[in-house]
């Protein structure tokens, strides 16, 4: 489901078939839990693989199979890669109807390439004040080039301009508030595979754009080491699991020899775009947990935009699995994670299987 910001009284659900890919996708009014009929304007795309995202709440970004009356494999008039998979993102008005959308070259956003595994575009929103009731976007295209390498570009809407991010194609992209995060899979300028970097959004994109007018795939180390914060290094016995982001905190959930570890880092609140406030001080580790017994820990934002609350969910050889809530408006109830190993309230648990 994906709901349309900053309001959140509407979203797109995805209905499947069966669980397979092609799947159509209806607009939901969550503020009277019924479908919005396209007779009253709502959007809707037939059953296909498709992407869609929120631009506002009367315009989105979609990527699907552009002509329905040919099958798959005619990748030069769909609209799809040899995949199977969206390769043209479109601007889609909701006072323009679906059909005329697909035939309208002028709505055209992106375009990937038919040999491409996919490609298309999504917005990224975070808020700007504390009842998230503004915020601003950050607008990103992906052309997945085969499954483990892509190129990622960052938007500029006053230049109309694509902006291909300077750094290796196997790298994986993320973003929070005014900031990018990059996973790397191989070693970069002196930074170790498997380290997670983090950067101002806007300093990523000026290099960037200096590099791709320079005809420079790449940013130099020099430039790397000026942008980049390592918010996650890896040793010979730990390796990062997953990363969480929540209104004002990220979280690591990390593997050390095989046992489940966390890491909270607080976000400082001055740390802005434009703040002066260097990327190494925009982060602080508040606790970090020693290694447990050998297990999992694996954590989920509640929501991201509005609070500090998390699903987690627990395992190991001794214990099953189970699903905890944390009411992360108390910052100590973070913090116990680490300290106390306290993982919130259990809310659900698979049957023991013995007794321990």
């Amino acid at each position: 489901m994906a709901t349309c910001h900053p309001l959140n009284k509407r979203a797109i659900i995805t209905l499947s078939p069966g669980g397979s890919d092609a799947a159509e996708k209806r607009e939901f009014d969550l503020e009277t839990c019924k479908f919005i009929p396209v007779s009253e304007g709502g959007f809707y795309v037939p059953e296909a693989k498709s992407r869609f995202a929120w631009i506002d709440e009367d315009t989105a970004i979609i990527g699907t199979k552009l002509d329905r009356s040919v099958d798959d494999t005619a990748t030069e008039t769909n609209g799809l890669t040899k995949s199977g998979y969206p390769r043209v993102a479109k601007k889609w008005k909701r006072s323009v109807p679906f059909e005329e959308m697909l035939k309208d070259d002028s709505c055209n956003f992106f375009e990937g390439d038919v040999s491409d595994v996919a490609a298309g575009a999504y917005v990224a929103w975070w808020p700007t004040n504390d009842e998230a009731t503004e915020g601003k976007t950050q607008t990103w295209i992906y052309k997945s080039k085969t499954f483990y390498t892509k190129d990622m570009f960052m938007y500029d809407a006053e230049k109309d301009k694509k902006i291909k991010v300077a750094m290796p194609d196997d790298v994986e992209v993320g973003s929070y508030y005014d900031f990018v995060t990059i996973s790397l899979r191989k070693d970069f300028h002196g930074f170790k595979a498997g380290t997670d970097l983090i950067a101002y959004y806007d300093e990523v994109k000026a290099v960037s754009e200096a590099c791709q007018d320079a005809g420079e795939p790449v940013m130099s180390k020099e430039n790397a080491e000026k942008l980049f914060f390592p918010l996650f290094v890896p040793s010979d016995t730990t390796s990062l699991d997953g990363m969480t982001a929540t209104k004002n905190y990220i979280i690591l959930s990390i593997l050390d020899n095989v046992r489940g570890k966390v890491e909270i880092w607080e976000k400082k609140k001055e740390a802005v775009a434009g703040s002066g406030v260097p990327i190494s001080e925009c982060f602080v580790k508040r606790a970090e947990s020693t290694s447990s017994e050998i297990g999992t820990v694996s954590i989920g934002a509640v929501d991201t935009d509005r609070n500090d609350n998390l699903w987690i969910t627990s395992q190991s050889f001794t214990k099953p699995s189970t699903k905890s809530f944390v009411d992360g408006s108390n910052p100590e109830n973070l913090l116990k994670i680490c300290t106390e190993n306290n993982f919130g309230k259990p809310l659900q648990s698979l049957p023991a299987f013995f007794d321990t």
